[in-house]
């Protein structure tokens, strides 16, 4: 499990102390919050295989759980687990108010849910035979034979019941016929559907499920087209047993947040243990400072004659905006530069106005802290020139 320092909110493990927990007698004992509009979308994410299950865990200030939402899995060509949600969208809506976030891990209860140990799995009933292979268990269709057997793992831990995620990752290739997988919980069945060509990743949760210590797999299709259907891998969750493995400090949400600079950012390609695809949306982060001043970065080339005359030859111009951080921890900090840099591959902007020019920024200059002024005070100010990205002007003599 890997989460990027350059998520919008910082999250620590359980074996860390927050900001806000520590008890240090050399430094000042003064709170820190992060903030967000009510009507700000905060994605996060943690990259990881599919072995595991993540669900997020919205608390007020008292411990009391508001909202408890899944992540999403992505299996392909990284696995990733995303969640995104807007506090004023929640039903009932959650805002003016201080939030913690709780990662919550369910562990899968399949043994070898990738076939890696084939003795796991079996063929039973009627129908075709699967081939049981690691990440490749696969069968073909053809004609009127369209149904497989019943794919069995009967080699649970122990019995389970109550609301289960259920997770089918697999492949349809040769033919865009419809097919049906059946995951059968004990008594329960539940059912999945392709719609084409491609891979697939089922990820549900099936609610209320009586007692079970087996698993079933089993495909079919209403056509007749030669089809090969491939499963790469079956995990089976229960929700219950989850354990908590990353949290927040308390974060305030407001309709007017002091945290009042906006910075949007995503990357075309994984950036910062951050996973992207090529449809993700931008991520949202905000800090108190200004992002005002601009200036003109200029360099120029000169080269010296024979007669010790110095010409210059070139020039070049950039144009600059100053982002100015008010007083923060080192690691609300060490977010800043992580979030910043998306810039040099991908994108970083920072709105002024409404309908005002979209500016895609690059950190190009360096990130100056501007120490305090008391050895015990735990937060510093910095300041840091962003670069336009498509600002460059360049002349020859």
């Amino acid at each position: 499990m890997t989460v990027s320092e350059a998520l919008p909110i910082k999250m620590w493990t359980n074996d860390e102390i927050t900001f806000n927990e520590r008890l240090d007698q050399n430094v000042d004992l003064q709170c820190f919050f992060q903030e967000f509009h009510n009507d700000d979308e905060i994605r996060l994410q943690i990259a990881d295989d599919g072995d595991f299950a993540y669900q997020l865990v919205i608390e007020d200030e008292d411990e009391n759980e508001l909202e408890r939402l899944d992540f999403v899995f992505t299996a392909s060509p990284t696995g990733r687990h995303d969640v995104a949600f807007t506090p004023s969208l929640l039903t009932p809506a959650i805002v003016n108010q201080k939030i913690r976030i709780r990662f919550i891990q369910l562990e899968n209860i399949v043994l070898s849910p990738d076939f890696a140990d084939s003795s796991k799995w079996a063929n039973s009933g009627a129908g075709g035979n699967w081939t049981i292979e690691e990440a490749n268990t696969h069968i073909n269709f053809t004609g009127s034979a369209q149904e497989s057997k019943e794919l069995v793992n009967d080699t649970l831990a122990d019995s389970y019941s109550g609301d289960i995620r259920v997770r089918v990752v697999m492949n349809q290739s040769d033919s865009a016929d419809v097919v049906n997988i059946r995951v059968g919980l004990g008594a329960t069945d539940h059912f999945f559907a392709t719609d084409g060509l491609g891979d697939y990743t089922f990820d549900e949760i099936v609610s209320g499920v009586p007692s079970f210590s087996d698993i079933e797999v089993q495909a079919s299709s209403p056509g007749t087209d030669t089809k090969l259907i491939t499963l790469y891998s079956v995990h089976v969750f229960p929700v219950s047993d989850g354990v908590e493995v990353m949290r927040s400090d308390l974060i305030r949400l407001s309709s007017s947040p002091e945290a009042n600079v906006v910075i949007k950012y995503k990357s075309p390609k994984n950036f910062d243990l951050l996973v992207y695809n090529t449809e993700d949306t931008y991520y949202t982060f905000r800090l108190k400072g200004r992002f005002y001043y601009g200036r003109k970065k200029t360099e120029q080339q000169s080269e010296e004659l024979s007669d010790s005359v110095i010409i210059v030859v070139a020039s070049s111009a950039q144009k600059q905006q100053l982002l100015t951080v008010n007083d923060a921890p080192d690691y609300f900090h060490d977010q800043i530069v992580a979030i910043l840099q998306h810039g040099v591959s991908g994108s970083v902007r920072i709105p002024v106005a409404e309908g005002g020019a979209t500016i895609d920024w690059v950190m190009a200059d360096g990130y100056d802290y501007v120490q305090p002024e008391s050895d015990g005070y735990p937060f510093q100010a910095a300041n840091v020139y962003l670069t336009d990205k498509n600002y460059f002007v360049r002349n020859l003599m």
